[in-house]
């Protein structure tokens, strides 16, 4: 018997829960548009550091490609200077410097693929922000707003005094025989 209580008591709390949320979608839209700022935001500082990775790889891999022209001359006057011992340590770093700069190229490419795929995120996640923030103004919107629009000034429900006297004489002209 107390299990049963204790599961009728769980339901009731989830159903009020529900309830709840569903009397006040207006704060419920507040959060959800905060929360989408904030991952928004979170996109475009993954974008910034990737744009930074991407600078930062076009660096390195433009001082690669001047290393190896380089590496080919000093190649080329150990060859023609007999000097084999210089010219095997010439290869080895002119091979690692091959490979670090198809490394480069490589995350390069890793790198432009994830910033076109963030930028597509961030896209359609400012088109769902949008979309939100107009969910949230028609929520705020008050119903008695378009009520008030149709209402009449308060000028024209106004009459003065001056305005009563002559209508009254008016009247009172139409009701005497001539």
């Amino acid at each position: 018997m107390p299990l049963i209580n204790r599961f009728a008591r769980l339901v009731s709390a989830d159903l009020n829960a529900l309830l709840d949320r569903i009397e006040e979608p207006e704060v419920l839209l507040r959060q959800a548009v905060r929360d989408m700022e904030q991952e928004l935001e979170a996109m475009r500082r993954r974008a910034r550091a990737l744009g930074a990775e991407r600078e930062r790889l076009a660096r390195e891999r433009r001082e690669s490609a001047a290393l190896l022209p380089r590496l080919a001359a000093e190649l080329d006057l150990c060859l023609d200077a007999d000097e084999q011992a210089l010219a095997r340590d010439l290869v080895r770093r002119r091979l690692a410097a091959e490979r670090r700069a198809a490394a480069l190229a490589r995350q390069d490419e890793q790198a432009a693929a994830a910033a076109t795929a963030l930028d597509a995120a961030i896209r359609r996640a400012d088109g769902e922000l949008a979309a939100m923030r107009e969910k949230l103004d028609l929520a705020s919107a008050t119903p008695t707003a378009p009520a008030a629009a149709c209402a009449l000034p308060a000028a024209v429900d106004a009459v003065s005094e001056a305005e009563v006297d002559i209508a009254l004489l008016a009247a009172r002209q139409r009701r005497t025989p001539r």
